[in-house]
């Protein structure tokens, strides 16, 4: 949301409380349901793919509770601040803290699931420093405030460009690890046409996910922990991690297949949670579309 309307929803709700911040949330997905039908119809082909063989009307249903199940997340952003934080529980954890232990830092696969903010101020209650690449894009809604809170938590925040993927190869992420730190980064969407990508096979599709995730851990030799993150209630959340993947090639032949194998591992495990929570995965934008060739 932009930054004016945030801080006018923000200063209602210090005054009316949070009930007028679920309101407006729940107007303005609704709106975006009905006025931008092609985003509806990238969640009716998710759910046609989850659920073969229903009718348009459930394949809608469904959409529409992803939608408003989506709106949680700006509500509960509010609610962080004003009420004393969230309740939070994890699963797998363990992997972390046992990595972090032995100086093994490496990077957090994200997904579009839950509340990203959650998860990450989640995190820090163990103490772990974490960078977060996202889109450029989706870095200029985030408000100033929100930005200077997670800082202030140890969570820094860097934008990644159209074009720009040799920067999450770069020196940034390299100096984070050695400097005993996670670096995240969403494992479920592309950000430009040009972005480098593997095909793997998810729900039954050929889909293509980010590549610099899996040339990030094999260069660095550092290990992937896929992490997901789901509602559970008002302001509460389950943070599940899994154990750690490496992407090890004995060649360079062996690259692009090793790559793959760690790509699918991901795209499996993001199956298999998303058929357990399908109404907490916020993907609205196409994952697969018939195209004949990898983009390039």
């Amino acid at each position: 949301m932009k930054g004016l309307f945030y801080r006018f929803i923000s200063f209602l709700s210090r005054i009316l409380g949070l009930w007028i911040v679920s309101a407006s949330a729940w107007v303005i997905v609704t709106a975006y349901f009905i006025l931008f039908p092609g985003r509806t119809t990238n969640s009716v082909k998710f759910y046609r793919a989850l659920y073969p063989g229903k009718n348009i009307l459930f394949y809608l249903r469904c959409a529409w509770r992803q939608y408003h199940h989506f709106s949680t997340v700006f509500v509960d952003r509010l609610r962080f601040g004003q009420q004393g934080g969230l309740e939070w529980a994890g699963e797998g954890l363990e992997y972390l803290s046992g990595a972090a232990q032995k100086g093994e830092y490496g990077i957090l696969l994200t997904s579009h699931f839950g509340n990203w903010e959650a998860a990450a101020r989640g995190l820090q209650t163990l103490n772990f420093r974490i960078l977060l690449y996202m889109g450029v894009r989706q870095y200029e809604q985030i408000e100033a405030q929100i930005k200077k809170d997670l800082a202030d938590h140890g969570i820094t925040i860097v934008a990644v460009t159209k074009g720009s993927s040799a920067q999450f190869e770069g020196l940034e992420g390299l100096r984070f690890l050695k400097d005993n730190g996670f670096v995240a980064i969403a494992g479920d969407l592309l950000w430009s046409k040009d972005q480098k990508s593997i095909k793997v096979k998810f729900l039954g599709h050929d889909v293509f996910l980010p590549q610099a995730p899996y040339v990030f851990a094999l260069v660095s030799g550092v290990p992937i922990f896929v992490i997901f993150v789901m509602r559970t209630g008002r302001a509460k959340y389950r943070v599940v991690a899994h154990p750690p993947v490496y992407v090890r090639a004995q060649s360079r032949d062996q690259r692009d297949a090793a790559m793959q194998d760690a790509a699918q591992r991901y795209a499996s495990l993001l199956e298999q949670t998303v058929r357990q929570y399908p109404e907490h995965w916020y993907h609205f934008t196409p994952m697969w579309d018939d195209r004949k060739k990898q983009p390039e």
